[in-house]
């Protein structure tokens, strides 16, 4: 049975693990498993098990799994010291959520202020208007007397 593939699809990012006798040998990740990247074959790094996991679109991300991954198992072909540096980019990773965390408290909190001004406004001229019917009422309350008594006087 032959498989089919459709290389027509989106892209599909992961990280990979070449295996040879159940030894890790290498840990790359790519932006495209389609691409054959994961699948290539070389002299120098015989390979008979491959591994797939499915990874993030955001390349730092990406880079920063590969490298945790690559500190923690020691493939045989890498060396594990020029990956330190990147799992220390998850701090600034962090500042990014901090400073998305604190402008969305930002804007929610303008609104608000905003909505609390708008309250105080209305608030205000509620009671203008509260007063402006007080004045209303008794003018019409003294047309209303005055109306009685000119009914009444005939």
């Amino acid at each position: 049975m032959k498989t089919i593939v459709q290389y027509d699809q989106e892209q599909y990012p992961v990280i990979y693990l070449r295996y040879f006798k159940d030894k890790i040998m290498y840990i790359g990740e790519t932006k495209n498993k389609y691409g054959g990247r994961p699948f290539r074959f070389m002299d120098h790094s015989p390979v008979d098990k491959i591994r797939i996991i499915k990874a993030s679109k955001n390349l730092e991300r990406r880079q920063y799994w590969e490298a945790v991954l690559i500190c923690k198992l020691k493939p045989e072909k890498q060396n594990p010291i020029f990956y330190f540096k990147r799992i220390k980019s998850p701090e600034r990773i962090k500042q990014k959520r901090i400073k998305r965390a604190h402008k969305r408290y930002y804007d929610a909190a303008k609104k608000f202020i905003l909505k609390a001004r708008e309250v105080k406004f209305l608030e205000k001229t509620m009671e203008d208007k509260k007063e402006e019917m007080k004045q209303l009422h008794k003018k019409s309350m003294t047309f209303k007397k005055v109306k009685e008594r000119l009914v009444n006087s005939t």
